[in-house]
């Protein structure tokens, strides 16, 4: 059978039947930076956008499960492309992919705007963090507290 639709999809998928995702095998999604900045996250850990004041100034760390910011061997910011990798493994993320049994997509209606500012404070549940997917399945995005994303580096 054909999915007509992205929602079609996603109600066939079975994690997007589920209200929060926790992985209880390894699953890594990577966190995309410069080479020099990289180096920098492996020694002393994750400092967010507005502790730095850069970018965006995002309050939290965001990490994909796809590696399609920037090709092999391309330069980012003027250096070359790091990744650090985040185990998502025993995490409680709320799953924004959640569709309810109106065919709404509850939890990203409700909290997109904090996930996407990563102020995840302010979402009401315990979670470390937010998982949206493509509608094949793959993880799109993951945003998770600093003190979590710290954790769960993979070195």
């Amino acid at each position: 059978m054909i999915t007509k639709t992205y929602k079609d999809f996603l109600l066939k998928n079975e994690k997007n039947g589920l209200f929060f995702i926790q992985y209880n095998y390894d699953k890594f999604v990577y966190h995309i930076t410069s080479k020099s900045i990289e180096q920098k996250i492996l020694k002393s850990g994750f400092m967010t956008g507005f502790e730095l004041g850069v970018s965006e100034k995002w309050k939290a760390i965001f990490c994909s499960g796809i590696y399609a910011r920037n090709k092999e061997g391309e330069i980012y910011e003027g250096d070359d492309i790091g990744k650090i990798k985040i185990n998502l493994k025993g995490l409680k993320l709320l799953n924004m992919s959640y569709i309810n049994n109106d065919g709404e997509f509850e939890n990203y209606n409700k909290y997109k705007n904090f996930s996407v500012r990563g102020e995840l404070d302010q979402i009401p549940f315990d979670i470390d963090g937010t998982i949206s997917y493509l509608d094949d399945g793959r993880i799109y995005e993951v945003t998770l507290k600093k003190d979590i994303a710290n954790i769960a580096i993979v070195f």
